[in-house]
């Protein structure tokens, strides 16, 4: 398998992990008696399918910007588009999740004391993800992340 990361993770989760003939991680799922193989761009595109469903059904449309964690490389954030290219979104962007997080917090309490502000995010799951941001009217900057994959919050309290 490709990271230490990676081999952690296999390490909690709860199906089957395999390896696709092209190094890639896969999914065995049995259901219904069929064993089905999956990878983890094709899981992630049927939760975002879901997602696509509900919006449309309720908004009726489907552009996105998708979210995903600080510690990404290139290959996973290209994954991250493909899978909802596959759930027939209209990925307008990507941004990481602390980035998604400050937004949320509110760039409006920026505006309202009009001064850079220091924003410490925790990013509590499968991982330990901490991430220092500046946020200004102009910029939400990283300045500095820990991602910690063995602290595995959501197995601990399951």
């Amino acid at each position: 398998m490709a990271s230490f990361d990676i081999y952690i993770e296999y390490q909690v989760v709860a199906c089957q992990v395999t390896t696709a003939p092209d190094d890639q991680p896969g999914i065995v799922v049995h259901c219904q008696g069929k064993e089905e193989r999956y990878t983890p761009v094709q899981i992630s595109a049927m939760f975002l399918e879901g997602m696509v469903k509900n919006t449309l059904e309720n908004l009726g449309k489907a552009k996105a910007i998708i979210a995903f964690p600080e510690h990404f490389n290139k290959s996973q954030c290209d994954a991250t588009i493909e899978a909802g290219v596959l759930a027939n979104l209209n990925v307008i962007d990507i941004i990481k999740e602390p980035t998604a997080t400050a937004l949320a917090y509110g760039l409006d309490k920026v505006q309202e004391s009009n001064r850079l502000k220091m924003v410490l995010v925790f990013d509590l799951g499968n991982s330990l993800d901490v991430t220092l941001l500046h946020i200004s009217m102009e910029y939400c900057k990283v300045k500095a992340s820990i991602h910690i994959p063995s602290l595995d919050f959501n197995h601990e309290v399951i």
